[in-house]
């Protein structure tokens, strides 16, 4: 998450800015991660198993 916004500069956590175009806030959304259950995707409490964002279980998911 980021520190602040100045402008059109987002200022991140560790003091690095970065300028965009848009900033997008979501809140109240779950995770529903049932479409994964049949694979080995996910762990035995029904998280992802993954590394950055990528499976590290099943091939070509991100």
């Amino acid at each position: 998450m980021f520190d602040h916004l100045d402008a059109d500069i987002v200022i991140w956590c560790d003091g690095e800015r970065e300028k965009v175009d848009a900033v997008i806030l979501a809140t109240g959304y779950r995770t529903e991660l049932d479409y994964l259950a049949a694979g080995d995707a996910l762990d035995s409490q029904g998280r992802p198993v993954h590394r950055g964002g990528v499976s590290t279980t099943v091939s070509g998911l991100g």
